[in-house]
């Protein structure tokens, strides 16, 4: 045994938990506002230092009589420490989300896979940007964090224990040091790249988060194994590392990956330099910050939820911040002391296997019953006859309308969500009041489900029949972006699309129209980069890469071949025209939190008039519009619906007027705009002769 393993500074440093006060106090300030701390979010990084520190130097400072006493040990702890409070945090918020979100499935999603540590992982798939106005609302979003430290405790104790480095082997520090060293240069390196093409990915997975625990880790190692390197970074002043962590808090986000680093590196330093009888140490070990710094972890799960919920219901006054900050510390408070503490010292059911079996029977169970009695899905029938809670908890009065909550659901049995995932379902369907009227087939993107509610709208005063079928632009297109959408997803989605279109001809009869609907300025239009538009590539059918314009090319010329087909076959093609998008537009909220309550007397702080000039939106399309006049020209049986001017009939196109939206978000018109277009839509079809006058 090589005893100098363990840490001169023995096994508890209370001035690691007063660092772990400054970064929890950062990640709040700027949870509050991020004018406040541009860069406050970097406070997370600082913990997944500390935790790399920290866990190791546990690990250090224990004796084992084999890998089975070592292994359920340390997941004992995790278990102890990680979940009760956790579970806890999940059950509460759940309840109160379902009193103030019409449709909180993405939140209750959120929850449960972080009870599983992998709400990093959901969030990512949803490409739910960290950023983004829907995450600002989401009350489970922090947790992606603790995704991040869960499945780095899945690997890091095996390389602890196969390098030698828990049994105290003699080149175990060694061994542990260079294997880390080599994980985190790859880890790095990845983090650095991918915040270049993909930075959900960067900032979301824990493969480009290991070199920052890892980091904790080395330096620890340091301290027991490189002696001479270690002094010199114990010889620096700390005031001197503290200050530039500081700074770098209040420097552009947009500069996360020098931040990171630097952050990172500098909590190093500060690490191993802190010494008793220094400024920072006296200040770090003040009881007052050694207090926060101990429930730090309740703070950052609580802090979340309050800001969240103040929300969805009063809003973001600078008057709530005192009554937000003292609810933040007492719920915190409150679950320290009566649950992370008690729960994390006890001995529960005494051997370290029945704990660690307690705690995963108990995430499952939780995860069961929240689910059972929350989640409706179509893919578990043996939940498809509950109706969740929430809607018998939801205290609203407004009827909301957004793409993933229902807004077809008093025309089409299903949910748009529904129809868009399945291959068919009769419930997307709702029949012709009589035989000879025509069906019209949507079919197309997240803005083909904006336009249900007039073909809702058209059914109930007209009678035509509806299907719904949307689940991306049609005729497909190959792209990658920075939101993960690959080449490989692309060529999954187009195969998928296209056979999901022609199934749904079969189901027309002549005289049918097919409505296509996609945010065609997406796919076709060069984003404003220094904004919030993402950088599209594009490929040809045999994914080479191509030009926008030599895009658009293609996908105009499968649009006239596509409406070839249709002609033969005797259908009617509607193509929508593209429509005002605010493209200056970051983190937009989602729209329902900008609508009055009973409870929310005040607007959530984001929820703006968006204003854009309606010259310069129409300049961004021209070549789409000419395009598909072009083409409408040619076949007699394509028609283009256009409803810029009615959304935007002034000057100056916008998103809302007093408490009217007009859209949901940045580019999905609302419910009743959609509705109130009926008669314009009947007009259309009667001046194009797709429907007799005498018909409506």
């Amino acid at each position: 045994m090589n005893s100098s393993i363990k840490s001169n500074k023995g096994s508890y440093r209370p001035e690691i938990d007063g660092l772990r006060a400054i970064a929890v106090a950062a990640v709040i300030l700027y949870h509050f506002n991020d004018r406040f701390l541009p860069s406050g979010f970097l406070g997370v990084d600082i913990f997944f230092v500390i935790s790399g520190y920290v866990i190791t130097s546990s690990l250090a400072n224990r004796q084992y009589k084999g890998f089975k006493e070592y292994i359920l040990g340390f997941y004992e702890r995790r278990v102890k420490r990680i979940i009760p409070p956790l579970i806890f945090y999940v059950v509460v918020f759940i309840l109160l989300i379902s009193l103030f979100n019409p449709d909180p499935s993405i939140h209750y999603r959120t929850a449960i896979s972080s009870l599983f540590g992998l709400s990093n992982n959901y969030l990512f798939i949803i490409s739910n940007n960290y950023f983004s106005g829907a995450t600002q609302v989401n009350p489970f979003a922090q947790t992606w964090s603790l995704g991040v430290e869960e499945q780095f405790y899945l690997l890091f104790p095996l390389l602890v224990w196969f390098t030698g480095f828990a049994k105290k082997s003699k080149n175990g520090p060694r061994n542990l040091f260079l294997l880390l060293a080599f994980c985190s240069a790859i880890s790095l390196l990845g983090f650095i790249h991918y915040n270049f093409i993909n930075q959900n990915a960067a900032y979301y997975l824990s493969p480009f988060r290991f070199w920052e625990l890892a980091a904790g880790s080395l330096a620890f190692i340091l301290e027991v194994k490189y002696s001479a390197l270690y002094s010199k970074i114990n010889n620096l002043d700390p005031i001197r590392l503290l200050i530039p962590i500081l700074i770098i808090f209040f420097i552009p986000k947009n500069l996360i990956v020098i931040s990171t680093i630097s952050v990172v590196l500098l909590t190093i330093g500060l690490i191993i330099s802190l010494k008793s009888n220094n400024i920072v140490f006296n200040f770090l070990t003040n009881k007052r910050v050694l207090y926060i710094g101990l429930i730090s972890y309740s703070l950052y799960l609580w802090h979340w939820g309050v800001l969240v919920i103040s929300r969805w219901t009063l809003g973001d006054s600078l008057w709530l911040i005192p009554l937000q900050l003292l609810l933040i510390y007492l719920l915190a408070d409150f679950s320290y002391k009566y649950i992370e503490q008690p729960i994390r010292f006890s001995k529960l059911l005494g051997k370290s296997h029945l704990n660690i079996l307690l705690g995963i029977s108990t995430i499952i169970s939780s995860s069961f019953g929240l689910t059972y009695a929350f989640i409706r899905s179509p893919h578990l029938t043996v939940l498809d006859k509950i109706e969740p809670l929430n809607k018998r908890f939801y205290l609203g009065s407004n009827e909301m309308d957004f793409i993933g909550f229902n807004p077809s659901s008093e025309f089409i049995k299903a949910t748009y969500m529904e129809c868009v995932k399945q291959e068919f379902l009769s419930t997307c369907a709702t029949p012709a009041k009589n035989k000879n009227l025509q069906t019209i087939l949507l079919f197309g993107d997240s803005h083909a489900g904006h336009m249900v509610p007039l073909l809702g709208a058209i059914h109930n005063d007209y009678g035509f029949g509806i299907n719904v079928s949307a689940t991306g632009i049609y005729p497909t297109k190959n792209i990658t972006h920075e939101y993960g959408h690959t080449l490989q997803v692309s060529s999954k989605l187009t195969k998928g699309i296209n056979s999901k279109f022609n199934s749904q001809l079969d189901l027309l009869k002549k005289n049918d129209i097919v409505f296509l609907v996609s945010r065609l300025d997406f796919h076709f239009v060069e984003p404003i980069l220094d904004k919030v538009s993402p950088k599209i590539n594009h490929y040809s059918d045999d994914f080479m890469p191509v030009t926008v314009g030599e895009s658009l090319e293609e996908w105009t010329a499968k649009l006239s071949t596509t409406a070839t087909r249709l002609e033969k076959l005797k259908l009617n093609l509607i193509v929508l025209a593209p429509i005002p998008i605010f493209t200056g537009v970051d983190n937009a909220p989602p729209h329902f939190v900008c609508v009055k309550e009973w409870y929310r007397p005040f607007k959530y702080n984001k929820c703006n008039v968006y204003k854009e000039n309606k010259k310069f939106l129409k300049s961004r399309t021209n070549a789409i519009d000419t395009n598909l006049q072009k083409l409408s020209n040619k076949h007699k049986n394509l028609h283009i619906y256009n409803i810029f001017d009615q959304l935007c009939p002034n000057e100056d196109c916008v998103n809302r007027v007093g408490d009217k939206l007009i859209y949901t978000d940045t580019n999905h018109i609302s419910h009743d705009v959609a509705y109130g277009l009926n008669d314009h839509f009947i007009e259309f079809l009667i001046r194009n002769d797709i429907i007799k006058k005498d018909n409506n």
